[in-house]
């Protein structure tokens, strides 16, 4: 499922007209995305626990021109 199949879903629950959906799906989203970052950690019951993952630093490889890259340190 996508968000435009959330947004047309919590439209037709809630009788609003797609732009509200919307603009209440980013809110949700938003609201979720400000707690992993301050907190790392989000418990929603029925959609289980989600958190953030840091990613060491290593070595990658550009496929495309062969060549091996730095990939940094990552949140996500």
């Amino acid at each position: 499922m996508n968000k435009a199949a959330v947004v047309a879903r919590v439209a037709r629950r809630m009788g609003l007209n797609r732009y509200a959906a919307e603009g209440a799906v980013d809110s949700v989203l938003e609201a979720i995305a400000e707690c992993l970052a301050k907190e790392g950690d989000v418990r929603i019951a029925g959609l289980g626990p989600r958190r953030t993952l840091n990613r060491a630093a290593r070595q990658g490889r550009n496929s495309g021109a062969s060549e091996e890259l730095a990939i940094s340190i990552s949140a996500g």
